[in-house]
């Protein structure tokens, strides 16, 4: 009985063997046996990754760089799900460099509450291949902080003042805000060219 050892996953499809079998007087007899090596599915591999998203991202925006699964069949074929650490519906994956490429990318799908600085995500990404074969990877989502816009709310009503109100007369309370914590709103006043 002749056992395997290991063999070459791709670049082998046949051997064509001479076996022979001697008695204890030297004669010898030999035969051919042609053994062909039928392709076993190969599991898919993906790597762990760390990438950034700015809190001001628009949904649509690409979340790092495209994954790609590694899979000695090739990748056509493979599919990629988020399995969990997407609860809010923050994140999807989109076909990244067609079908045939069998890349993924993470895409912002919607600005939840959350979507803040210093918001972090664990993503837990999954790629089967055509032969049902798993690989998980989880893909750390980090939220960049950006500087966000004021908010000035105009003044209720109609503003009005004497014509003869001396000066250092208040004439309108305004409070603006900022997403951003710990920042000092400075104000300033500016002619509108629209109104001579």
């Amino acid at each position: 009985d002749y056992e395997t050892k290991q063999l070459p996953r791709v670049g082998w499809p046949a051997y064509d063997l001479e076996v022979t079998a001697t008695d204890a007087a030297g004669l010898t007899a030999m035969c051919r046996a042609a053994v062909t090596i039928t392709d076993a599915n190969d599991a898919p591999t993906l790597q762990a990754a760390v990438v950034g998203v700015s809190e001001t991202s628009a949904v649509g925006t690409p979340v790092g760089a495209p994954l790609q699964a590694g899979d000695q069949d090739g990748r056509s074929g493979l599919a990629y799900k988020i399995l969990s650490g997407n609860d809010d519906g923050t994140f999807r994956l989109a076909t990244a460099g067609g079908a045939a490429a069998g890349g993924a990318q993470i895409e912002v799908a919607e600005k939840t509450a959350s979507f803040r600085y210093p918001q972090r995500y664990d993503l837990v990404v999954a790629v089967t291949d055509r032969g049902g074969l798993t690989a998980t990877a989880t893909v750390r989502v980090d939220v960049v902080d950006a500087n966000l816009t004021p908010v000035l709310p105009a003044p209720t009503g109609a503003v009005t003042v004497a014509e003869d109100a001396a000066a250092g007369v208040l004439v309108v309370t305004m409070a603006g805000s900022d997403p951003d914590a710990g920042q000092t709103l400075r104000y300033g006043l500016h002619a509108d060219p629209d109104l001579g």
